[in-house]
């Protein structure tokens, strides 16, 4: 993938929000550093994420890790 103009790039460089499942998990890039290939990224988990434990529940953590991974590995 080119970088260019491209939306997915955009979202990576903070120029524009999340979108879709990304934007529900609460996903917000925080900093990007191609030649460094990093990538550091948070979520803010909604009180619905919640189980009985008081945790975020396990699926929902998966859907942060493959929301974080597509990002993480284009940089």
């Amino acid at each position: 993938m080119t970088r260019g103009n491209h939306p997915f790039w955009k979202v990576i460089e903070g120029k524009e929000p999340s979108q879709g499942a990304s934007a529900w998990l609460g996903r917000k890039i925080l900093k990007v550093d191609p030649q460094g290939g990093f990538l550091k990224t948070q979520f803010d988990p909604k009180p619905d994420f919640i189980n009985p434990l008081g945790h975020v529940q396990g699926g929902i953590l998966a859907a942060m890790l493959d929301s974080a991974m597509s990002p993480a590995l284009a940089t």
